[in-house]
């Protein structure tokens, strides 16, 4: 399988001068395995991996053959973030609101204020994974609507949330570091 990725990508490669950004998001039959991952990173022009597992020892291994051998800059969850930072990683995708709390977390970190960048990273730890079964899209639009940034509803085939999972999330938001002074 790794030979075959690898000229999927070479193949890909060939047609442009652009940059490109290997988006690992495992699904079924979609795991992309590590060794084929570190030789894709290696590829010219793949300057940016992403990884979706959340699995900490993938994540610490392909840091360590990834990153910081300079192949490519490594990315990952919000779930993932301090950890990500502590190994040397370069960074999250995320969606809005989400950024606010992760960038608060680097600036702990870049303070040495460790502690502080873990009851931040905690934060991620329920949200927005309890309301996940309505899709990450409808989740941070009724996120953002509540925090005063009107996002709209989501598109299909997603509803946006409502009932006791709405206000179940808009309490729970309440008590996060969410457009609080220093935002």
């Amino acid at each position: 399988m790794t030979s075959e990725l690898l000229r999927y990508y070479q193949a890909i490669l060939a047609e442009t001068e652009l940059p490109m950004m290997l988006y690992l998001n495992a699904g079924p039959g979609a795991d992309v395995s590590i060794p084929a991952t570190i030789e894709i990173a290696k590829l010219d022009r793949i300057d940016y991996v992403k990884e979706s597992s959340r699995d900490l020892a993938r994540v610490s291994r392909l840091i360590a053959e990834i990153e910081q051998p300079g192949h490519a800059r490594y990315f990952t969850t919000m779930q993932m973030w301090l950890a990500t930072l502590m190994l040397g990683g370069s960074g999250v995708t995320l969606p809005p609101p989400a950024a606010q709390i992760a960038r608060r977390i680097a600036d702990a970190v870049g303070r040495g204020d460790i502690a502080e960048a873990a009851r931040l990273q905690a934060q991620f730890s329920v949200w927005p994974a309890r309301w996940m079964s309505n899709g990450l899209a409808a989740v941070m639009k009724a996120s953002l609507n509540h925090l005063g940034v009107p996002s709209g509803a989501p598109y299909p085939p997603y509803e946006p949330l409502s009932g006791e999972a709405l206000s179940s999330l808009k309490a729970h938001l309440d008590t996060l570091d969410l457009l609080k002074k220093g935002g």
